[in-house]
């Protein structure tokens, strides 16, 4: 049987930390305020893990879904795990993604789900070395004044690898983007019924492999 809590304010979550729910749609937190994000308020985040969870930003708006990191040096070797987003990221002017690992070294989202999300459903931002991987993202929350819909987006990252993703829904263009990114692997994807398949744009994105994915309609 399914938990359901409300979720009114930030989880500032630790180093070393596991936070394991019982499975996604098993778990589910229901945000109360646009202001819900489960994240870390620490400068020196690292080996912190976030699986099993379901968010449910309940189009509240900015800030609702996952974070770990924001700084440049850390979060380090930190994964979200078979976690899920639903009705999060902005529904205003912000670009929060839904998922986010921002900053550090050597961290991965693998097996997650986004669905009815804004801006960014899963995002790797200013990473060295991230992976994003076997994850499903559906039916993209396209909102004209953030003006852009996104599936799955490296974000001025390096070495990385997105793989074995499945991104569908007609509001995702690019669906996956590589923004001012190097050195980056993206293969094995299937992108299908989408406004725009796979980008790889703007200055810095040298290096990098585009190999084995399948875009359809």
């Amino acid at each position: 049987e399914a938990v359901e809590l409300p979720i009114n304010s930030r989880a500032n979550l630790i180093s070393r930390m596991t936070l394991r729910g019982a499975g996604m749609g098993n778990t589910v937190l229901n945000c109360q305020s646009s202001s819900s994000v489960l994240s870390n308020g620490v400068t020196d985040i690292e080996y912190l893990s976030i699986e099993g969870i379901t968010v449910d930003g309940q189009n509240q708006g900015d800030f609702t879904g996952f974070v770990i990191g924001g700084f440049d040096e850390f979060p380090k070797f930190s994964r979200i795990k078979r976690c899920e987003a639903i009705n999060c990221g902005p529904r205003g002017n912000n670009s929060t993604p839904s998922i986010l690992i921002s900053g550090g070294t050597g961290n991965r989202i693998e097996g997650c789900r986004a669905s009815n999300c804004s801006s960014v459903s899963i995002e790797i931002k200013k990473g060295q070395n991230p992976v994003i991987r076997d994850c499903l993202v559906r039916n993209g929350n396209y909102q004209s004044n953030v003006g852009f819909c996104h599936g799955i987006s490296a974000e001025k990252s390096k070495g990385g690898i997105i793989a074995n993703n499945y991104i569908e829904g007609p509001a995702f263009g690019p669906s996956i983007n590589v923004n001012n990114s190097g050195n980056f692997v993206v293969s094995g994807n299937l992108v299908r019924n989408v406004h725009r398949g796979i980008a790889n744009a703007n200055g810095g994105n040298l290096n990098t492999a585009i190999t084995g994915n399948v875009v359809r309609n």
